[in-house]
């Protein structure tokens, strides 16, 4: 079982810590500072209600477009309820993405669990003809390594680092991007409320919920890849 474990240590040790957003708890001095910044956003959201509010009331007493204000009316309502919960709204979103990536590890986890012993993937490395048969291969195989990487080993090297570092700061970026994106909800249920801004809150949302869904999606392959 060292595959499997080793497999096990590289998801549970580097892969989740990366993809598992913590509960965005505002109460938790990590989120004081992105609590009150949302704050902030939260009471210029309210602020330009109140003027939208305002310009509905003016436009219904000076006999504009009633189409236009009708059309308006349910998403005024529907904004000036969800951006005080905006946070919270947010934070279950992301709550759901930790429960499907948790989720599918418990799954894949369950199914190795109850296969029968013959049908897990196993290295037994107690048994003398096993600790040979992997002992010369590994040598082979590190000596056809050392061969093959002599003339391009260090653009090899470099590739397999610059991968790494990218895969690194794709993970850092996507936790600092969501943060953003949680920080930025009240602005965006306001540009919903808006006819010709509602397509940047369809924008905030398709990018919010690819990055939450990356966790349960990359958890998928990587589970998946084991079966």
């Amino acid at each position: 079982k060292l595959a499997v474990g080793a497999v096990e240590s590289i998801r549970d040790g580097v892969i989740i810590p990366f993809l598992k957003e913590p509960a965005f708890d505002s109460n938790l001095d990590q989120f004081k500072t992105a609590y009150a910044l949302w704050g902030a956003f939260r009471n210029i959201a309210s602020l330009f209600f109140i003027l939208v509010f305002f310009l509905v009331i003016v436009g219904t007493a000076a006999g504009f477009d009633n189409y236009t204000i009708k059309k308006i009316m349910p998403h005024l309502v529907a904004g000036a309820i969800l951006i005080p919960f905006s946070w919270i709204f947010c934070a279950l979103i992301i709550d759901i993405g930790n429960s499907l990536g948790q989720g599918i590890v418990q799954l894949v986890t369950g199914i190795f669990a109850s296969m029968p012993a013959q049908f897990q993937p196993k290295i037994d490395l107690t048994s003398n003809f096993q600790l040979i048969f992997f002992g010369l291969t590994a040598g082979a195989a590190a000596t056809s390594l050392m061969l093959a990487a002599a003339p391009i080993g260090a653009g090899v090297v470099i590739s397999m680092l610059i991968a790494l570092v990218g895969v690194f700061l794709t993970l850092v970026l996507r936790k600092i991007f969501i943060m953003l994106a949680v920080i930025f909800s009240p602005l965006a249920i306001l540009a919903w409320v808006l006819p010709n801004t509602s397509k940047w809150f369809s924008e905030w949302w398709k990018n919010f919920f690819k990055l939450v869904m990356m966790y349960p999606i990359i958890m998928l392959l990587f589970e998946g890849g084991r079966i």
